[in-house]
């Protein structure tokens, strides 16, 4: 039964591919007539998305968004058949390189027919989901739980999959189907590298970056409506085109080479559009991705006279994020949710404090998820703990270090490298310093670092080829390959398999127990009875019970939510952490994850922002 799930996903990621390329195709044929499937198939995830974005501003992601997406991709595959077919015959010769592909693909499917684990897909990304397809873009609905406000595209797309014979299996695909994009574009590089021929820079850096993508693929979490790998597989597909771009000397040398330089020219612009993607879909990138995009955006101004794509590539991410920053004021009235920096006016805005609040969460989940330690005491233990986090941490930081020591120790005769692919660095340092600062959470920070590790590491491995003549790249293959290893069968690795030994079908989300209550004004919200995961739950249901919540409108939930921005949390979470005090205080982080049922609750009764050891004030209520 397992084998037969698996199935089901292989050919729903094979129909999701080609009608991918197909809207794709539609949209590159009015810029370009030099593209590739795979350069298709990420604009038409690009494309996509922005629909959805578009469409879920006035309509519910129903099944007539997902019309209007398929019939655009049939037609576009039919009007560009004969490039495609070409392109078919072209991958089918390629057998190994094909059969290869295949059982990675496989094995992904097979990982993702299982149940999902994902804790926040339970906590809010299934309700998301949920009110995606119900209403058009809800305006406060980070009021009825503050991290509906994190609007993230993947559960745009995640929406328009739970419709038909996915409906209620739609978080089985999204995961795995990015990492098998990824992976397509990828394995020819792999294949040149291991091959030993005509090995370029940009073959390391993708060897390298193949490394995580392993990682990921065999222990990450593929099931589920998780954000963090999608939005990483973006950024790193977008710094492998631009570090490509950055090592050509030059784009356009003579009339014959015209066509492959608009080739070039246009990946970089998918590229700069894709990093956009990507903070729509996790905003933990913002840095590294914009400055990722001001070198794509740089590379494309300087061949301006050439082509029109550096104005269609700023024009594509003008309206890709556009409609995410209109959705992201109407949940919460803050265009970059948790921070509170320009905020719209309107009664259905969350009130600043509680911004501030969760703002301050995602900074201590950062700092403590791994350690528990809290304060200014988190530096140390968190440094413990992020050293043996052996894919996050000590591999892709190891690949650096090792390359900045081959950099500066070996020296080739006439430097014949190339390394204007360094400036990646400004990004990927940039990145993973916003990260540290923000919440140095490892998956938080996932393509700065691995972006570093294959910028710093493929043009080391480039130096020490030409200056050490005895160095061959199946020694450093070897080592790569050791490296996956490491990680794979790193502490705790049979859990991701274990979970497929009693799947007989297909797996549906739990279903929590839950208890209605009603707010002041008579609004009935449902509460998980044990923890804070509504997972699928009615409509309203939210783990953080609060009083002072109205609709805007009492006929229709679509015109939203206002409140005064009170929350209620359990009383034996705060006993927990604080001892049995009438006035106290404890993490949001603590008391939120340890949320337990039938006991007296406790109200936050002002918030200052956060207090020096982050903690916020609360009083007993009943």
């Amino acid at each position: 039964m397992l084998g037969l799930v698996a199935g089901c996903i292989v050919l729903t990621w094979m129909a999701c591919g080609i009608l991918l390329i197909g809207i794709g195709s539609l949209t590159l044929r009015a810029f370009s007539q030099a593209f590739s499937a795979l350069d298709a198939l990420w604009v038409g995830l690009i494309t996509s998305a922005t629909f959805l974005a578009i469409w879920n501003l006035f309509w519910p992601i129903s099944s007539s968004a997902d019309y209007w997406l398929v019939c655009s991709g049939i037609l576009g595959v039919y009007w560009q058949r004969r490039q495609l077919l070409g392109e078919a015959r072209e991958i089918l010769s390629r057998k190994i390189l094909l059969a290869v592909y295949a059982a990675i693909c496989a094995a992904i499917a097979f990982r993702a027919a299982g149940p999902c684990e994902y804790y926040d897909t339970g906590l809010y990304g299934a309700q998301m989901v949920r009110w995606a397809q119900a209403y058009p873009a809800v305006f406060g609905l980070a009021n009825v739980h503050g991290r509906l406000g994190f609007n993230s595209l993947v559960f745009s797309i995640d929406a328009a999959l739970g419709h038909g014979p996915w409906s209620n299996f739609y978080f089985h695909l999204f995961g795995g189907f990015s990492f098998c994009v990824l992976w397509s574009a990828l394995l020819p590089a792999c294949s040149r590298v291991i091959r030993g021929e005509d090995i370029e820079a940009s073959d390391w850096f993708r060897a390298i970056v193949a490394v995580a993508l392993s990682i990921w693929s065999a222990r990450g979490f593929v099931v589920g409506t998780t954000t963090d790998e999608p939005s990483a597989v973006l950024c790193l597909a977008a710094a492998a085109m631009i570090f490509e771009a950055l090592q050509q000397k030059q784009f356009v040398i003579d009339a014959s080479s015209a066509m492959d330089s608009s080739h070039r020219l246009l990946k970089l612009a998918i590229a700069a559009t894709l990093l956009v993607l990507a903070v729509t879909f996790k905003l933990s990138v913002i840095v590294f991705a914009f400055l990722s995009w001001i070198l794509a955006f740089t590379i494309l101004y300087s061949a301006r006279k050439q082509s029109r794509l550096p104005w269609v590539a700023g024009g594509a991410g003008i309206s890709v994020l556009a409609p995410w920053l209109a959705g992201r004021v109407i949940l919460s009235g803050y265009p970059f949710f948790p921070n509170s920096s320009f905020a719209f006016s309107g009664d259905w805005r969350v009130p600043r404090a509680i911004a501030d609040m969760y703002e301050a969460w995602v900074q201590i989940w950062g700092r403590t998820e791994l350690t528990g330690a809290e304060g200014v005491g988190w530096l140390r233990p968190w440094l413990h703990a992020a050293i043996r986090h052996r894919a996050g941490f000590q591999v892709p930081m190891g690949i650096a270090l090792i390359g900045f020591a081959a950099l500066i120790v070996v020296r080739t005769p006439a430097r014949s490298i190339q390394m204007r692919g360094i400036w990646l660095l400004l990004p990927s340092i940039s990145g993973i310093l916003f990260w540290f600062w923000k919440s140095p959470d490892p998956r938080f920070g996932q393509p700065a670092i691995w972006t570093l590790a294959a910028t710093v590491g493929s043009l080391a491995i480039e130096q020490a080829r030409a200056g050490l003549k005895l160095l061959r790249p199946r020694f450093i293959v070897s080592a790569l390959a050791v490296a996956i290893i490491w990680c794979l069968f790193s502490f705790g690795w049979r859990r991701a398999y274990q979970v497929l030994e009693p799947v007989d079908g297909f797996s549906g989300l739990p279903s929590p127990e839950i208890a209605a209550r009603h707010t002041s004004s008579g609004l009935t919200v449902y509460v998980p009875v044990k923890g804070n995961q509504c997972w699928e739950s009615a409509l309203v249901c939210t783990p953080y019970f609060d009083e002072s919540l109205e609709m805007r409108s009492p006929s229709n939930m679509r015109w939203g939510f206002r409140s005064e921005g009170l929350l209620e949390l359990p009383d034996a979470a705060l006993l927990k952490n604080r001892g049995n005090s009438p006035n106290g205080t404890c993490t949001y982080f603590s008391c939120a994850s340890t949320a337990t049922p039938n006991v007296a609750l406790w109200k936050m009764d002002r918030i200052r922002g956060p207090l020096k050891n982050g903690s916020f004030n609360w009083v007993k209520t009943k």
